[in-house]
């Protein structure tokens, strides 16, 4: 379906990344479903969108009998879902603890949102996106490849990847398109209040370019990878992170 007049799904969009690249594809005429854990976040940032392009609910991703009555209401109102963006995660402070810091009932919360809340969603949406031959795209980060320190998140971003694999090949043989996202530093608050203050200067020494990302960046990146121009970027995961994981 052109761009423009297709029916795009983002999760964490209340906030940060998910809500700037929700806006980015409302902006290019683009019907848009926000779903996020955070009501109050969702009003706040959808508070007098037109009903009839815009859809937000309080969806836990990690509860997948939530992500099924999400998609039925999406078909509901639209009709049709051609795009999906997992971008729902628990990331910054708190979130970051080392990997035998972490204590289990958070390692078990932080797997179920940010590892199976991705399958459940995929699980949810895969008939719908089959019908239109839709794309999905995975939000992973450069934590995934080693940049960055040990902790449970990162963990979690390189099953991610995994998943970006292989759900390529699983709905690949459906006509749904799978590929994943792995942004570097952005400066949103989430990510800010998450680090020690001299965490951000020490990534911009390893990056090829002394530039901050921005939420506006990776909404562009998101919105060409959910366009036929990138049709043939399949399975992969596009790293965009100024350069940091060039390095061995």
């Amino acid at each position: 379906m052109p761009d423009g007049s297709r029916v795009v799904l983002v999760t964490g969009a209340a906030s940060g990344m998910g809500l700037v690249t929700s806006r980015r594809f409302l902006d290019s005429g683009d019907r848009v479903v926000a779903w996020d854990l955070d009501a109050d976040g969702l009003k706040r940032a959808w508070e007098g969108a037109c009903p009839e392009r815009v859809l937000t609910a309080t969806v836990d991703v990690a509860e997948p009998e939530a992500t099924d009555a999400g998609i039925e209401q999406v078909l509901a109102r639209f009709g049709r879902l051609d795009v999906v963006v997992n971008n729902a995660a628990l990331h910054g402070a708190g979130w970051t603890d080392s990997c035998l810091a972490l204590p289990p009932e958070r390692w078990r919360r932080l797997v179920d949102v940010n590892v199976l809340g991705v399958i459940n969603v995929a699980r949810s949406a895969a008939d719908a996106l089959s019908a239109v031959a839709g794309v999905l795209i995975n939000i992973s980060s450069m934590t995934a490849y080693g940049h960055g320190p040990s902790s449970g998140y990162a963990v979690t971003k390189a099953a991610v990847n995994g998943l970006t694999t292989s759900l390529a090949e699983e709905l690949g043989k459906r006509g749904v398109r799978v590929l994943g996202l792995a942004p570097g530093f952005v400066a949103t608050h989430t990510v800010l209040d998450g680090m020690a203050p001299d965490r951000p200067a020490a990534i911009m020494r390893l990056q090829s370019l002394p530039t901050w990302g921005e939420p506006d960046d990776i909404a562009g990146i998101t919105y060409f990878l959910a366009s036929p121009a990138a049709r043939m970027i399949v399975g992969q995961t596009v790293v965009a992170d100024v350069g940091v994981t060039r390095r061995p």
